[in-house]
């Protein structure tokens, strides 16, 4: 992947997830287990024509030098084409494919990277993903920086093996009840028109 080809747009200002904008509206929330440990849920807002993904993460540390606690919050937010929620179930289901079918990945990739919408997404295998040695998905929007800690870093949000599948048989099985279907729910939601009149998704280009 040469990110030197791909455009890098502004980040949209972090929402007040207390007093959303009046043409954004929360669609549903979900907890991850690795985001701070899903004692709060992840908050998916349609603004705009943007899934924007946010939550704010309360925890407590001990700063250097000092003896007590203090309290601090994390504002997490991603931001989407609102067709990546589509896209990334199908992307999930690209990558069990068999080989010679047009959409799989091909032979060794751990990676898809499309632009979608005008943005490219990036979904890709991590080891880690789910928290530590637990294997997963990392879903990006390499279009867009993290806003504020890492600013040269893509936005993303990872998720864990545990959380998009279930064991049937041995074998992993995309569950209509855990994040896949929670995003499949959205897009179904959006293609019916809830949302406004829906765009359809649009690969405009691929360096996988």
């Amino acid at each position: 992947m040469n990110n030197e080809t791909i455009e890098t747009l502004a980040p949209i200002p972090l929402l007040d997830l207390e007093a959303l904008p009046h043409d954004s509206h929360m669609i549903g929330e979900y907890s991850l287990p690795n985001y701070n440990k899903g004692r709060q849920p992840l908050k998916f807002i349609i603004y705009k024509r943007w899934l924007v993904i946010a939550a704010l993460f309360e925890f407590s540390l001990v700063p250097h030098g000092e003896k007590l606690e203090r309290d601090f919050v994390d504002h997490f937010q991603v931001e989407f084409p609102i067709q990546a929620a589509r896209w990334f179930v199908e992307a999930i289901r690209r990558c069990f494919l068999p080989p010679g079918d047009p959409r799989a990945m091909k032979p060794g990739a751990m990676a898809i990277l499309e632009k979608v919408n005008g943005e490219w997404l990036h979904l890709t295998r991590g080891f880690h993903s789910g928290g530590h040695n637990i294997p997963g998905y990392s879903f990006s929007n390499v279009s867009r920086l993290e806003h504020d800690e890492q600013p040269m870093m893509k936005q993303s949000l990872e998720i864990g093996d545990p959380e998009i599948f279930d064991r049937i048989d041995g074998k992993p099985v995309i569950s209509p009840d855990k994040f896949a279907g929670f995003m499949e729910r959205i897009a179904e939601r959006y293609e019916s028109g809830e949302f406004g009149p829906p765009v359809p998704v649009k690969i405009e280009d691929s360096m996988w």
